[in-house]
């Protein structure tokens, strides 16, 4: 699994560097309030059986954030858009900043903030069985189905490796 995770995390980096595939995006609904959403996060997290039972949840820890940088680039897209809220054009629709709240403004409290708030999830439900080679801790093969058991396919946004970009600049 660890030559899996680097394998994505030197991908998801390549990413970072290159000004054509957006690794975050602010959403502007038909109000006045916006969505911040990281779209290449280098945290990883996990799902676990908790039991044997088949009616018990598994225990799903999103890792939210456990790598500094991507609280780095959820600070910068908290940045960039008070930026874009300032302007007098926007200002004229009446934007309001709920979470993490305008009153917050250094970045240490911002991190703090951003650190209780984050939801882990937007409706982004991939990359928990990644179709990848067993050793580099994929679930699904290239057909969808599960490595090492017959007859059982996944057929899921969840295999998506990463979370798909709602943009691309061009």
């Amino acid at each position: 699994m660890l030559a899996g995770y680097q394998a994505q995390r030197a991908l998801v980096l390549s990413e970072w560097e290159s000004l054509d595939d957006p690794i975050g995006e602010i959403s502007w609904s038909t109000g006045p309030d916006t969505s911040i959403f990281m779209l290449k996060p280098l945290s990883r997290g996990s799902v676990n059986i908790a039991s044997a039972s088949i009616l018990d949840d598994p225990v799903i820890d999103f890792g939210a954030l456990k790598d500094e940088n991507d609280l780095e680039l959820v600070l910068a897209l908290v940045k960039k858009n008070r930026e874009i809220m300032a302007l007098p054009e926007i200002q004229a629709l009446g934007p309001i900043e709920l979470t993490p709240g305008a009153n917050i403004t250094t970045d240490d409290t911002l991190r703090a903030a951003l650190r209780s708030l984050i939801v882990p999830s937007n409706a982004h439900m991939c990359c928990t069985n990644p179709m990848m080679k067993l050793e580099l801790g994929g679930v699904v093969d290239g057909e969808l189905k599960v490595h090492g058991i017959s007859g059982l396919s996944v057929v899921d946004a969840s295999v998506f490796p990463f979370i798909p970009a709602g943009g691309k600049s061009y």
